[in-house]
């Protein structure tokens, strides 16, 4: 499908499985391949790809697709209830939805572009047929999403080495891999034997959207109840048990809102006198998270070490909850803990009894006003506007190396950027690794400039 543009410059489309509105990272790279010289469009949740100037950021979040039940017959089939035979049939079937999904449609909506920035490694083979560049960006470290004990047998052993499979070749295929954290990085490169350029999940306070209100009023609390929020939908990695047990140490007048999917079903059994401090607002899209939890007194990253991407990984929620100023109790994870670097912003809670966090919570409301300063300030050393300077590298790199035409927006800037050599990264020229650009590595900037 080629879909011709009256602008003259080069054409990146970003691709996410999932709807534009859920997925803050695919928005803020395509408002920044903007900003970069770029006619950046982005085609998201299988529909049809669109320029960035018709996306609607003020749209709340669809509703997921519905999932089996885990009573239903193909919740049963993947547990193993049906044999090698049902588990072949149920593969085969998941191959030919894979293959509907991810490549034959696709091909069919996918415009001609000069770079694609694939958010999902299903993709990569519908674009087989187009003489361009390719960025892949994982998000995750998706072979290691959850441990294998706590995924359903046909998942174990089909849908996960199918998964690794698909993800190697995207891997192989792709011009340079992208990631959230040197962790996930190190993971990729241990699993598929490639380099990871980091590119941070920062806030770009540029994209902030306020249509979803004000948290405070749109729960219609008191102006005396002090009110913890937490970003993200109710996952396996989501330490909900522990939170309820620190509720119950807290007095009456601390709340906590859930912002994200899945939590109303979990707290169906919770008593009457604790589920009125617990609030559901359900998911909005994600540039409207900031504005809306700006107004709370308290942000709760509520992660545990469930997997090993969950360890190393870093989430949205905490660069939303730092641009919002709040607060935050976080768990030990290793990137958080690089990120903060001894600040003071509020305080970890791995290892600790419930009445202690709530103890330690009370003491964090106390003194609000100076934790807020400090986490506004941490926001504004970790932004967006760094972590695009680091997109801009590598994508300078690949052109690089490609002899393709660059955009005249990036060119002054990110040259002398790579020139200065501002970060470290490995680079990929020819078909082989280069040494890393650094401020003594003038052979590597030199090779970059002759052609492949």
């Amino acid at each position: 499908m080629d879909m011709a543009s009256a602008s003259s410059r080069p054409r990146a489309v970003s691709i996410t499985p999932v709807p534009i509105q859920a997925d803050m990272r695919a928005l803020k790279i395509a408002y920044s391949l903007e900003r970069l010289g770029f006619d950046s469009w982005v085609m998201a949740g299988g529909g049809a790809p669109l320029p960035l100037a018709q996306l609607d950021l003020s749209a709340p979040q669809p509703p997921s697709p519905p999932g089996w039940s885990r009573f239903s017959p193909i919740a049963a089939m993947r547990r193993g209830a049906a044999g090698f035979a049902g588990e072949a049939l149920l593969f085969a079937g998941y191959i030919a939805d894979h293959f509907l999904r991810y490549q034959w449609l696709p091909r069919l909506r996918i415009p001609r572009a000069d770079l694609y920035y694939l958010h999902s490694f299903e993709y990569h083979a519908a674009l087989s047929r187009h003489p361009c560049l390719k960025i892949y960006d994982a998000h995750d470290f998706y072979q290691g999403v959850d441990p294998d004990a706590a995924i359903p047998h046909f998942d174990r052993h089909w849908v996960k080495p199918f998964a690794r499979q698909r993800e190697q070749q995207c891997v192989e295929a792709a011009h340079a891999v992208v990631t959230v954290s040197d962790g996930v990085a190190e993971l990729i490169a241990q699993t598929f034997g490639c380099p990871a350029y980091i590119v941070r999940n920062a806030h770009d306070a540029r994209l902030e959207n306020a249509a979803a209100g004000d948290i405070r009023q749109r729960l219609g609390l008191d102006p005396g109840v002090k009110l913890m929020t937490m970003v993200g939908n109710d996952k396996p990695n989501i330490d909900l048990d522990l939170a309820l047990a620190v509720m119950r140490h807290l007095p009456g007048h601390i709340h906590l809102a859930m912002i994200g999917r899945g939590y109303e079903s979990s707290l169906a059994a919770i008593d009457p006198a604790l589920r009125h401090r617990l609030h559901c607002p359900g998911a909005v899209g994600a540039a409207q998270i900031v504005p809306l939890i700006r107004s709370a007194d308290l942000g709760w990253l509520l992660y545990r070490a469930h997997s090993a991407n969950s360890r190393n990984g870093l989430p949205n929620g905490f660069f939303q909850m730092l641009a919002a100023g709040l607060p935050l109790l976080y768990p030990d994870f290793p990137e958080i803990i690089k990120i903060l670097d001894g600040q003071e912003i509020g305080g970890c809670v791995t290892g600790l009894a419930p009445k202690t966090i709530a103890e330690k919570i009370l003491r964090l409301l106390d003194n609000g006003r100076q934790y807020r300063r400090r986490a506004l300030v941490l926001a504004e050393a970790v932004s967006w506007e760094q972590e695009e300077n680091k997109l801009r590298i590598i994508l300078r790199d690949l052109y690089l190396q490609h002899g393709r035409i660059w955009p005249e927006a990036m060119n002054k800037t990110a040259l002398r950027i790579l020139d200065a050599a501002a970060v470290v990264m490995p680079v990929k020229h020819g078909g082989r690794f280069l040494p890393p650009i650094g401020a003594d590595n003038n052979d590597t900037i030199a090779a970059l400039r002759r052609p492949v």
